[in-house]
């Protein structure tokens, strides 16, 4: 997962607290770590080791390197000569703990982890090591084996990054970076492209694999993951930042519709804060709720979760964070929202086996309840954007060991009891009486809140042309429902 998490280099540093002795190091290694390069940087530092192998102080800047470009496996042997050999901080000791983990060694994150909260004078640093012990002894209790069956889909996988699958109308999109020439210096991986090909069936034919043209793909900058809408005439995708003085500072969001045979030059989505990183698109049911990932101001941890509903104008807007069941002050990213209502997202902050686990929150009698989906579909590494293409098939990523490289797409079968599912929808028009007859009249393009009985908005939606919205609801769940009118 290197490529996609440089994309949010520095959100993965969502702590803030500064080691107790100031870092220093080879000037050119240094300036290469301060720009986010972080493997020109590796190299720089590991060329330093060769006349001194024992520098604590380079060698916790080669573990932070790995660190921040997502490689914590191989961080924990650098953080643990930097330990021996005199250094002393306390996020360090936090990161490190986490390095531990991603190497399932969950007993020596634990110890490392419980000496942090005896040894620190750090109270929010104190409760966040709290809280990943709790995760860690939420291990044992998971899931070993769930009805989830996995297989590798073939060819389609490279020694490349192959992520973030989605379907739509009998083709699977895909991110990439299989044929970019140009290195991206922060995880010394080509720049990725979205591609897609055909599906036949279960197979993916893939003869047909092809890169999408300029309008969705720039050179020399990273496109990330893709959403359409059900009728897949609305595309959302993810796109970093060129550089340049003109170009936008951040990973940000746009937004493209098929009208006349064609698809429209795409446009930066409002919704986008141009100082934060804006990624990890998908839609709900009707296509009127768009769900992202953010490391916005305001949020609870690192990345959050956030939806934005469509207004009046046919933009998103009203960008509203999920909140605290959902998010942790670790990382939430790449949603996905089932034709249930069924919420799926990743996570480093709950429960899991190491790196990014993938959970599903349903809502049911006014009540979330998270849960991770255990093992095969979850492992030590990063496993990440789950899609269903069908009520029981679909894919997810991951970059587990027996892969064909770096990030992997694989197949799943969901092999739970059937249960006859009842899907609620709650549909309804806005009217208004006519000054002059009484009579009810449409009011379209009004803003209509779904929420719960303690006044906690679930969903936003905008009426249409004529007075018609929805809301995919509980059938055992009181709600309140406010509606604005237009603006």
């Amino acid at each position: 997962m290197k490529l996609r998490s440089l994309v949010i280099a520095g959100v993965l540093s969502f702590l803030a607290w500064s080691c107790s002795q100031k870092i220093s190091g080879p000037k050119g290694a240094d300036d290469s770590f301060e720009l986010a390069e972080y493997d020109v940087a590796v190299v720089a530092y590991k060329k330093m080791l060769e006349d001194n192998p024992n520098d604590f102080r380079i060698n916790y800047q080669i573990a932070e390197s790995f660190r921040l470009s997502n490689r914590l496996k191989q961080a924990t042997g650098f953080y643990e000569t930097a330990f021996e050999n005199g250094f002393i901080g306390d996020s360090a000791s936090y990161y490190y703990a986490f390095s531990l983990k991603a190497n399932e060694q969950y007993d020596e994150a634990r110890e490392t982890l419980n000496s942090l909260v005896d040894d620190t004078e750090n109270v929010p640093l104190a409760n966040l090591a709290r809280k990943e012990i709790e995760n860690l002894n939420e291990i044992q209790g998971m899931p070993s084996d769930s009805y989830y069956e996995i297989s590798t889909i073939g060819p389609i996988n490279t020694a490349a990054a192959e992520y973030s699958p989605m379907v739509s109308k009998g083709e699977i999109y895909f991110t990439s970076n299989r044929d970019d020439k140009k290195i991206y210096k922060t995880t010394g991986t080509p720049f990725t492209d979205i591609y897609k090909a055909k599906l036949s069936g279960d197979e993916i034919d893939v003869s047909t694999v092809e890169i999408l043209g300029d309008l969705i793909n720039l050179p020399g900058i990273n496109e990330g993951t893709i959403a359409f809408t059900r009728d897949g005439n609305t595309v959302v995708f993810a796109r970093g930042n060129d550089g340049s003085k003109k170009g936008t500072k951040e990973v940000n969001l746009y937004l493209s519709r098929y009208r006349k045979g064609e698809w429209s030059e795409p446009e930066l989505l409002a919704l986008n804060d141009p100082n934060s990183w804006d990624s990890a698109p998908a839609f709900n049911r009707n296509g009127r709720t768009l769900y992202f990932a953010s490391n916005r101001p305001g949020g609870i941890g690192g990345v959050d979760l956030y939806a934005a509903s469509l207004d009046g104008n046919g933009r998103f807007s009203n960008a509203r964070n999920l909140g605290n069941n959902i998010n942790t002050a670790g990382n939430e990213m790449f949603p996905y929202v089932d034709d249930d209502g069924r919420l799926f997202f990743a996570s480093n902050g709950h429960a899991g086996y190491g790196g990014l686990d993938i959970l599903v929150a349903i809502r049911k009698d006014g009540k979330t309840t998270i849960t991770n989906l255990g093992s095969p579909i979850n492992s030590s590494e990063d496993d990440f954007g789950l899609i269903y293409r069908s009520r029981t098939k679909g894919y997810f990523t991951s970059n587990r060991d027996g892969g064909q490289g770096d990030d992997d797409i694989y197949a799943f079968i969901d092999n739970s009891p059937s249960q006859k599912i009842v899907n609620y929808i709650l549909a309804g028009r806005t009217l208004t009486p006519d000054s002059t007859t009484q009579a009810k009249v449409v009011l379209d393009q009004v803003r209509v809140r779904l929420m719960d009985t303690e006044d906690n908005v679930l969903e936003e939606t905008t009426s249409d042309e004529n007075g018609g919205f929805e809301f995919q609801v509980d059938g055992e769940t009181d709600y309140l429902m406010i509606s604005s009118p237009p603006e």
